[in-house]
């Protein structure tokens, strides 16, 4: 059970890192940027070198991936169905990257904030979608070979 859930610790952790960089990496590449950015400019101009900001940003990529990882487990549970499942895990992960879009300074006003959001749902729901469809395949395929039996 331990190893189960330091797995889930690191793969989680791991796979927001990864994301949060591509991410950063992408913003850095549409701003022409030459230096490396992990989030905005704004919260680097808060500290007096450029490493602590990247730390801390890495730490709350990571902390997304925790979460977004760990709050999959709800897909799990028998007694809630799938809408309520996909609700509750959405609305999980918004937050948390709220959260820590206001920490990282990702928004100045509510328009930023809007447009974030907007963002994100077209995302989520994209990610959602290709694994609705990817399950479904799974299924209709365990089906497939009991009727063949």
């Amino acid at each position: 059970m331990l190893k189960k859930i330091i797995n889930k610790v690191i793969i989680g952790s791991c796979v927001g890192l990864t994301i949060g960089v591509i991410i950063s990496i992408v913003f850095n590449l549409l701003n022409n940027s030459n230096v490396y950015y992990a989030t905005s400019q704004s919260f680097y101009k808060t500290y007096n070198n450029h490493i602590t900001p990247t730390i801390i940003s890495f730490i709350c990529f990571a902390i997304i991936g925790l979460i977004s990882y760990l709050v999959s487990e709800i897909y799990d549970v028998k007694k809630i169905n799938l809408f309520f499942k996909s609700i509750i895990h959405m609305l999980v992960i918004y937050f948390i990257v709220l959260l820590v879009g206001k920490y990282l300074q990702w928004f100045a006003n509510i328009s930023e904030i809007m447009t974030m959001s907007i963002i994100f749902l077209i995302i989520y729901f994209i990610i959602w979608g290709i694994m609705f469809f990817v399950e479904k395949n799974k299924i209709d395929e365990i089906n497939k070979k009991l009727k063949e039996r």
